[in-house]
């Protein structure tokens, strides 16, 4: 792997941004391929090369705090004969906004929207690269913690984190045939 990065953090009055450039060259990449009437197979490719470049910016309106980040990349298959022309599960954007903000009582509320690109994949009945369509998510977190007497014990603090997670109940995945859970809510207890 030869990889370089370099970026800059700049803090303003209006926000604090970081934008970073990224080159990766991957030789011998390994990859899944599947020739006509075999099974998949492993194989390395000559390699895979990314450039992009990563924005992350933070800025806060009074009690309000906002955050947003976007990766855009470009991956490029050096050897498109061994049988692979675009890289597995690489999307060309990802990109996410949040906010956050106490609500009273102590209770914090943030939501995040969530999206990613189109990515590339092998699909497993067939043996051919097919696509996963872009997708996005929302996101919504309410949380709320109490101090337990400030000691020097094991219970300083109790938070109680509640989430709905992909409330735009969106068909996501990791992984070709690795789904991100549908609309879902959990209930977390921490102890500090």
């Amino acid at each position: 792997l030869l990889a370089a990065e370099g970026g800059v953090t700049h803090h303003t009055g209006w926000a604090d941004v970081q934008v970073v450039g990224f080159y990766h060259m991957l030789a011998d990449a390994v990859v899944r391929i599947r020739p006509p009437g075999q099974n998949f197979q492993r194989v390395n490719q000559e390699g895979i090369r990314s450039i992009g470049g990563e924005l992350v910016a933070s800025r806060a309106f009074g009690r309000l705090q906002l955050s947003g980040d976007l990766v855009a990349q470009n991956v490029e298959v050096l050897d498109p004969s061994a049988g692979l022309t675009r890289p597995e599960n690489m999307p060309n954007i990802t990109a996410a906004v949040r906010a956050q903000m106490p609500v009273g009582a102590g209770l914090l509320m943030a939501a995040e929207a969530e999206y990613t690109g189109e990515q590339f994949v092998f699909e497993p009945d067939t043996g051919n690269e097919s696509s996963l369509p872009a997708a996005g998510r929302l996101n919504v977190e309410f949380r709320r913690m109490w101090s337990m007497g400030g000691g020097s014990g094991w219970l300083k603090s109790l938070e109680v984190r509640g989430t709905l997670d992909n409330l735009t109940d969106s068909v996501q995945y990791d992984a070709y045939g690795l789904p991100l859970p549908g609309r879902s809510a959990r209930l977390e207890f921490s102890v500090n």
